[in-house]
């Protein structure tokens, strides 16, 4: 009895112990298996994410690269100055004239160095061109000679000689830079020009007791160079220094009478040192 008992228990006991720990060992090895398929079945999922983002990013790079060097590219390049609008310019001015004719002057007026005073009006074109048109006055009193063997003898007769100079200008303004390379360019407080023309002079000489053929009143073509320097003031206002030679050939010293022909002086023109008050608009 001891024994069938003890085969009893025993058996029972012991073949329900092994099958659950077979159960248990299925149950850890399908387990095992589905989290081993699930992990490789992730892993391409995630790499292929990596990757993308990879590319994303690399591709934003690149777009970040290529939108700076055009950046670059457009801040070194500078931008192409454009041409100025027509500007209109009107000036007063006064002259020092030192006449060419230096002898006959000297005797008849005085002195061969007279002022002019008058007044211009032109237009500043683009590119630095510019077109100009002066009108001046010079009237002077002196006496009527008579030279003889180079001996000069005063008559006592008053003479009046006035001068009226018209002179068409072109020219150029050269607008100068601190520095050519710089992008932003800053301009000089001064601008140097130069230019040259044609003109009118009208001369006349008067006398209170004269005959009318013995008083003069002529017209003569002129020539002119010039070159100066204009300075801004205040806004539209500025001031200019300018140098200028005008000729006029054979205006005297035709008739054998005249005192310019006992001197062998024929040219009426002289140098101009000119200060000039301007307004541009």
């Amino acid at each position: 009895m001891k024994g069938s008992g003890g085969i009893r228990d025993q058996g029972p006991g012991g073949i329900r112990g092994q099958r659950v720990e077979g159960i248990t060992l299925l149950t850890w090895v399908i387990t095992c298996g589905l989290l081993t398929a699930g992990i490789a079945v992730a892993s391409p999922n995630e790499g292929a994410r990596g990757e993308g983002r990879g590319a994303s990013r690399d591709q934003g790079s690149g777009v970040r690269e290529a939108a700076e060097r055009q950046g670059e590219q457009t801040a070194g390049r500078a931008e192409p100055a454009r041409p100025r609008p027509v500007r209109v310019r009107a000036s007063g001015h006064a002259s020092f004239l030192a006449l060419a004719a230096a002898d006959t002057f000297d005797r008849t007026l005085g002195s061969s160095n007279v002022v002019e005073y008058g007044a211009s009006g032109g237009v500043l074109l683009p590119r630095g061109f510019f077109v100009e048109v002066d009108f001046s006055h010079v009237e002077r009193d002196g006496e009527r000679v008579f030279v003889d063997d180079g001996v000069v003898f005063g008559l006592g007769v008053p003479l009046t000689v006035s001068m009226t100079p018209i002179d068409l200008t072109a020219g150029y303004r050269i607008v100068l830079d601190s520095s050519r390379r710089s992008v932003a360019r800053r301009r000089l407080p001064f601008v140097p020009y130069v230019g040259g023309g044609v003109g009118w002079l009208a001369y006349k000489e008067t006398s209170q007791f004269a005959d009318s053929d013995e008083n003069v009143d002529e017209r003569f073509t002129s020539y002119h160079l010039l070159g100066g320097v204009e300075v801004p003031i205040w806004r539209m206002l500025g001031a200019a220094a300018e140098a200028r030679y005008r000729w006029i050939p054979d205006a005297l010293g035709e008739s054998e009478n005249s005192v310019s022909s006992a001197f062998d002086e024929t040219n009426l023109g002289g140098f101009l040192f000119r200060v000039k008050l301007s307004a541009t608009f």
